[in-house]
């Protein structure tokens, strides 16, 4: 690969990333305003946070751009620790996104089921819908009931 066809790659790489991570804050946008505006239900993906992962390109082009500039800059010269600690930050940031979701989406009073057009897939995280229960549905349900029973009922409720 000759080097102007690998650098036009790596900018379409950092391109890719930058929608990406768009994508992954228009998500958590959407979700928090369902949740404000109490939507009946809510399709969440938990696997989307690990967009973020993405990001590790955005020190790649830094490293790239003080390289060529010959910086003797602190970020070039430790470079490999700079890159293992912003993959760690942005694995950790990308496992707690889903519990923060989930902690909101339970303080809202939805119920997490599972989404039944989710595709099967390899990637992490689970493809959810989240019900909006109110109190009159809260009080039919048998006290101690399961997520599946409470999803099940939910569906014959909304029969």
């Amino acid at each position: 690969m000759s080097l102007k066809t690998a650098q036009v790659a790596f900018i379409g790489l950092n391109l890719l990333a930058c929608m990406a991570v768009g994508y992954l804050g228009y998500d958590i946008y959407r979700v928090e305003q369902a949740i404000r505006l109490q939507a009946e239900i809510i399709s969440y993906d938990s696997g989307n946070s690990f967009l973020l992962l993405s990001s590790v390109f955005w020190l790649f082009s830094l490293i790239q751009f003080l390289g060529l500039r010959k910086s003797k800059s602190i970020v070039f010269k430790r470079a490999n620790e700079f890159v293992l600690a912003w993959f760690i930050a942005t694995l950790v940031i990308a496992y707690s996104i889903p519990q923060l979701q989930k902690s909101r989406f339970e303080k809202a009073s939805y119920v997490a089921c599972d989404n039944p057009r989710s595709i099967s897939r390899v990637s992490r995280g689970k493809s959810l819908i989240y019900v909006k229960v109110n109190d009159n549905q809260l009080a039919r349900l048998p006290e101690g009931a399961d997520k599946k029973y409470v999803c099940l009922m939910l569906e014959q409720i909304a029969d």
